[in-house]
This record gives structure tokens, C-alpha cells and sequence, in this order.
């Protein structure tokens, strides 16, 4: 075995993972690479189709696309996502303590880490499905969107929103996107070089990208090992770690201007019904039952208060890394 980051060959720790989103239970071979931190599958698998199914929640069709916000609301999206200043910051706390889930939280980061300023600024989602983050930007007035994704039947232009059924390679469009983002999609690729020099190349020179995907330095993987739920086999070909990644990064000619701990009550429930040898997506799992059903109330007690334990860098078993050209 070799580490396809890094090229060590000697300090790599074996484990064996079981497919557990579906609940196949098969076994894959994966490694920790002790010179750079990054758990890999040691043979990515020929054919991924069936690990994919047609209801794989990022590629569900859209019932109904959001409508444009007006008004009001228009105005707080305004504020939020286009003023950096104080306003910002009082009109953000009301609104999340009026209406906790009213915007969705990855939304949040995107002016005060990618430093977008205008409905206008051209953004790409490398990885996007069916575009749910696009159309939410859209709802929200954004003009110009595109997503790619090779695994889309065909193309989509739909309500001012542009996704294309390919790999981001194949997108014509050099140094265009001031934003382009990777949202859990990175660790599914196999050209992690490839797949980060490809999308530098439609960045503008003041561009940022930004990559959110699950790390090993995190509680969920110390604590559960190899029954952390987003180690997601065979799928994430990659968990890595912020070593790993920034090595990756910087061969594509990217340099990391700051991190954002992103963590999950994800990492925590379905970590604990993996060690329960419950699937995700079985008639037992919290996802269809609810959580009520499936953990006692000390329990999920337990787990909001260890959640608020996984907020820092290093705790949280998922962040988003922004990069801009070196």
C-alpha cells in the first residue's frame, strides 16, 4: 500500500470498514497514513454505482424549487449576506434567535469568509446533485449560478440556475467564479489533485474557494473509530486530515486563508447507532423513526450537551477550509 497524499509506504495503519449507510455491511480495506494524517480506502472499488442509490439524498429531484424572497425578507437577506459591518451582526442574532431555521447554516460563512458582496458574484458548486444549495441562493437573489456534477442525467437551466452534467474539467470557464464550493463532495473523488487544479482554474484572482468535508482530528473518529458515520465507506475515498488537505491544496496552487469548524449532531447520533449495528437508512434508524424513538431522553441530553463540546478546530468532525490562489 502506498499513501496516494503523501507516497509514504511503511507507517500506514490498517482498518477494516463496514458499508453502513445502506446497510450492505460489506468490508473495505482502509489506511492511516502516519506522515501525513489522512485515512484513505486502500482500493477505490471499479464500480461505485451500487453504493449510490437512486434516492442518494443529494441527487433528489427537486419538488419544488423556493421562491424568490421579496419584501421584508429580501431586505434581512440583504443585511446578512452583503453588509459586514454591525448591522450585520444585530440583524443576524435577531434573526436567529426569532427564527432559529430560517436560513440554512451554510449559508451563513459565505460574505464573511468568501467575502461575497453582490447578488452578482458568479459562483460554482463542484458536487452539487440537484442544486438544493444553488436554488437556495437563487430563493435568496443571487443571479449567477452554476453547478457541476457528472453524476446528473443531463443538464439542468432552470430558474436562473445553471448545472452541468460533468466533471468540473470539462467547464469552460477560466477565472470566472468568485466563489466555488465543494460541499461534501471532495471525498468522493479520486483525483484529489486533479479535481482541486481543475477548479482553481475557473477562480478569479481575488476568488475563494471553499471545501467543507469531514476531518480525522475530531472527537467522532478518536471516540468511534471506525464506526464514525462519516467515514461513510466506500464512498469518502478520503477523510482527511488538515495536513493532508493543505498539502493537496497547495499542489493545485491554493493556499488555506482560514478554517471554520462546522460540527454535527450527525457525528454524534448516527456514530452511536453505527456502534448499535443500525444502518442509517434502517426501518430502526433515528433518520426514519426520529430521534425520540430510537435514544432515551438523558441520552440525547447527553449528546446536545457533548455537541456543544465539538465547536472548536480539532473537536468538530467536519469543517470548511477557504482557499485562495497562491
Amino acid at each position: 500500500m502506498q499513501c496516494r497524499i503523501c507516497g509514504e509506504t511503511d507507517r500506514l495503519t490498517p482498518y477494516r470498514v463496514r458499508e453502513m449507510l445502506i446497510g450492505l455491511r460489506e468490508s473495505f480495506d482502509y489506511f492511516l497514513c502516519a506522515q501525513c494524517g489522512c485515512l484513505q480506502i486502500a482500493e477505490i472499488p471499479p464500480d461505485m454505482s451500487r453504493y449510490y442509490p437512486a434516492d442518494y439524498y443529494s441527487m433528489e429531484s427537486h419538488q419544488q424549487v423556493p421562491a424568490q424572497h421579496t419584501g421584508v425578507r429580501r431586505l434581512v437577506d440583504q443585511l446578512l449576506f452583503l453588509d459586514a459591518g454591525l448591522l450585520n451582526t444585530v440583524v443576524s442574532a435577531l434573526v436567529r434567535r426569532l427564527r432559529p431555521d430560517a436560513y440554512p447554516v451554510q449559508l451563513m460563512p459565505l460574505t464573511r469568509d468568501a467575502g461575497l458582496r453582490s447578488f452578482d458574484d458568479p459562483v460554482l458548486d463542484v458536487g452539487c446533485g440537484s442544486g438544493d444549495f444553488l436554488f437556495s441562493l437563487r430563493a435568496m437573489g443571487f443571479t449567477c449560478l452554476y453547478g457541476a456534477d457528472p453524476f446528473v442525467a443531463e443538464k439542468i437551466v432552470r430558474d436562473g440556475v445553471t448545472i452541468f452534467n460533468t466533471d468540473v474539467g470539462d467547464v469552460d470557464k477560466p477565472g470566472f467564479f468568485r466563489l466555488i464550493t465543494f460541499q461534501h463532495s471532495l471525498e468522493h473523488v479520486a483525483d484529489q489533485r486533479g479535481t482541486l487544479a481543475a477548479a482553481a482554474k475557473l477562480l478569479r484572482a481575488d476568488g475563494m474557494m471553499m471545501v467543507s468535508l469531514p476531518v480525522v482530528e475530531s472527537y467522532a473518529w478518536e471516540h468511534y473509530g471506525t464506526d464514525w458515520v462519516d467515514l461513510d465507506a466506500p464512498r469518502h475515498f478520503y477523510l482527511h486530515s488538515l495536513r493532508s488537505l493543505k498539502m493537496v491544496a497547495a499542489d493545485a496552487g491554493l493556499v488555506c486563508r482560514s478554517i471554520v469548524p462546522d460540527p454535527s449532531i450527525l457525528e454524534l447520533l448516527g456514530s452511536e447507532q453505527y456502534r448499535r449495528d443500525i444502518p442509517l437508512r434502517s426501518p430502526d434508524s433515528f433518520m426514519i423513526k426520529g430521534r425520540e424513538q430510537c435514544f432515551t431522553a438523558e441520552e440525547l441530553a447527553r449528546f446536545e450537551v457533548l455537541r456543544e463540546t465539538l465547536k472548536p478546530l480539532g473537536r468538530a468532525g467536519r469543517i470548511m477550509m477557504y482557499l485562495s490562489p497562491a
